[in-house]
């Protein structure tokens, strides 16, 4: 008759055995507690070594400049420029960008304007093409949509413009 258990059964079972018995052993070695030796007594103790600073050794004032550098004080901001070696230069500033108007949107001036109690308002406004008009908030003129009417300012906004136009003084030009 035949064995129900071939030979790699009975090794993997021989292995799986001793494996177990290894994990109780280390487990039971893990939890025994040994008392330790008698402390030592305070004047017993050696005390620590006392290092003297050799003349022109800078690590204290290194490690005192580094604790008032704290990079972890929450009130700490980040530097207004770019870190530079010593050494680098450091560049010249680009000239200031200096847009000028499109042509068509310094053509549109605002001849008077009227506010009103509930918010609202209205301005006559002359545009490229020279017609005036008067135009309510939220009225187009010429390509462009009145959104905020103050006391001698006007705000038109275009597809991707937004211009803050003043009245003229009176008496004055614009």
């Amino acid at each position: 008759m035949r064995s129900f258990w071939t030979r790699p059964d009975v090794l993997a079972f021989g292995l799986l055995v001793l494996s177990v018995a290894l994990c109780v052993r280390v487990s039971v070695e893990a939890h025994r507690f040994e008392p330790m030796g008698d402390p030592m007594s305070a004047a017993a103790a050696r005390p620590l070594p006392v290092f003297a600073s050799r003349s022109g050794d800078r690590s204290e004032a290194t490690v005192l400049a580094a604790v008032a550098r704290d990079p972890f004080r929450p009130d700490r901001r980040r530097p207004a420029g770019r870190y530079r070696m010593p050494g680098e230069a450091v560049p010249a500033p680009p000239p200031p960008v200096q847009v000028a108007p499109s042509p068509a949107f310094a053509m549109f001036r605002v001849l008077g304007t009227l506010t009103f109690s509930d918010g609202g308002g209205a301005a006559a406004l002359a545009g490229p093409s020279g017609q005036a008009r008067l135009v309510r908030v939220g009225q187009s003129f010429e390509g462009m949509r009145l959104t905020r009417v103050r006391a001698g300012t006007a705000t038109l906004v275009g597809k991707d413009t937004t211009l803050v136009l003043r009245a003229p003084e009176a008496g004055g030009t614009q």
